[in-house]
């Protein structure tokens, strides 16, 4: 630039001294002024760009922190449809449990049915034998009758009617001794004359009667056979309605666990989402400090008083003794086959913070202990009551200075008593949703406690459980 300035003010003074011919220049001005105009040019190209190029890191960061915050949200958005859908499964759930429930007891009465329908049928058919034998003898004894009195009645007419009418009696009446032994004696006689036709009769009475006994008893069995199969084809449709019950429920609690498997993933994003803001606003509040002047905005200062709030929570795990900042990596997996994430220090009620890892699984998956103990702490009822007892039935050991607390059991092993000790591996109870888990899938709540302090559990549950 200096050197193209000198070169123009020399051109005006030669002009000022030689008169030029009209439309003349000199020759040594266009080579000056051609380099000064590029260099001007150039000088201006070269600003240009800086221009375009400077972009304000501040401005940036709160960019980046607002897009954060639109993720978070949007990722709490799908958290809570994803809960919505898992309360729904649930409901779902438990409807089709009760239906499956009431399906069944409604099997039980008609097997009773079935059962006094058998006990009767087999009643009638022993009825229905017994007549039956009773009539075939009677049957018997009326042939034989009959035959008797078809021998007397030959024996009668050969011997001829009026000689065995006078015959019989004057021998009775030779052979008596007194009047009263003749009466007895004639009376004998008139008996012992009609007993064969009376006989006869008697018999054909009875089997009269047996055969109507019989026929009763005969349609007592076919109707009890008719109540049997009733009966049968009742427990059949009750136990085809039942099975399509639970066919129901089973597609329901496949939801269910769907549904669970997407509420988890949902929390991963938030949790994944939730780092991402933390790490734009930590750059944000850098950039902040740095540019002095800069307005402080508005939204940082209860989000900064978090972050420092976890920078003292992670100062405090640092001033435990060397070997109990984190949890140790030869752990027991405590619940096979379980699902979970580092919800440590997530929001809870009465202004409360996640102390511990929740580790879901069905209902009656066996808990064990994940290192060796002795028990220190069993709650041993249910005593949840929304302002205490929110871990449920609990069991806590404690190995050194390391305290290991389970929370919201089914079931607490029968061995578990104050006092016992525990190994690695060991089952202490089964997973549950006691104490405040009663609205949330079922899952074991544990909290590990070093020198008094609460530690993050999460990095140690996933090496020992081979978790991703």
């Amino acid at each position: 630039m200096r050197r193209a300035v000198c070169g123009g003010m020399a051109a005006a003074l030669l002009s000022a001294l030689f008169v030029l011919p009209a439309g003349a220049a000199p020759e040594e001005d266009a080579p000056d002024a051609r380099i000064a105009d590029e260099s001007e040019e150039s000088d201006e190209s070269d600003e240009e760009p800086d221009e375009a190029e400077e972009v304000d890191p501040l401005e940036e960061a709160r960019e980046a922190a607002e897009e954060a915050r639109a993720d978070v949200r949007a990722a709490t958005q799908a958290r809570a449809a994803a809960r919505a859908a898992t309360r729904s499964a649930r409901s779902a759930g438990s409807s089709a449990d009760g239906a499956v429930r009431a399906a069944e007891d409604a099997i039980v009465p008609e097997v009773l049915a079935r059962r006094e329908a058998t006990d009767r049928l087999d009643d009638a058919r022993a009825r229905l034998r017994s007549l039956e034998a009773a009539l075939r003898e009677a049957e018997a004894d009326l042939v034989v009758a009959r035959e008797r009195l078809v021998d007397r009645a030959v024996r009668a007419y050969k011997q001829g009617s009026v000689a065995a009418d006078t015959m019989l009696p004057l021998a009775v009446f030779r052979e008596a001794s007194s009047p009263g032994e003749l009466a007895t004696a004639m009376k004998d006689l008139e008996v012992l004359a009609l007993s064969g036709v009376t006989t006869v009769d008697e018999l054909e009475e009875r089997r009269t009667r047996l055969q109507v006994e019989v026929v009763t008893a005969v349609a007592g069995v076919t109707d009890a056979e008719e109540a049997l199969e009733a009966a049968g084809h009742r427990i059949e449709d009750r136990e085809a309605l039942a099975a399509d019950r639970r066919r129901v429920a089973d597609g329901a609690e496949s939801r269910l666990l769907s549904a669970i498997e997407r509420e988890l993933a949902a929390d991963r994003a938030v949790e994944k989402a939730r780092r991402v803001l933390d790490e734009a606003l930590i750059e944000l509040g850098t950039r902040t400090e740095a540019r002095e002047g800069a307005e402080d905005d508005a939204d940082e200062p209860s989000r900064g008083a978090q972050l420092r709030g976890r920078q003292r929570a992670h100062d405090r795990q640092q001033s435990l003794d060397p070997a109990h900042r984190r949890t140790v990596e030869d752990w027991a997996c405590p619940v096979e086959g379980s699902r979970f994430i580092n919800d440590w220090a997530f929001p809870r009620t009465q202004d409360r913070r996640h102390e511990g890892t929740d580790v879901f699984a069905p209902t009656g998956t066996p808990v064990v202990a994940v290192t060796d103990g002795t028990v220190t702490r069993m709650d041993t009822v249910d005593r949840f009551n929304g302002r205490s007892g929110f871990g449920g039935l609990t069991v806590t050991y404690e190995h050194g200075d390391q305290r290991f607390y389970n929370a919201h059991l089914d079931a607490i092993h029968p061995d578990m008593e104050l006092g016992a000790s525990v190994e690695a591996g060991d089952v202490i109870g089964w997973v549950g949703r006691t104490g405040n888990a009663r609205s949330t899938p079922p899952h074991l709540h544990i909290g590990v406690y070093a020198e008094g302090v609460a530690v993050n559990p999460y990095p140690s549950l996933a090496v020992a459980c081979a978790q991703d």
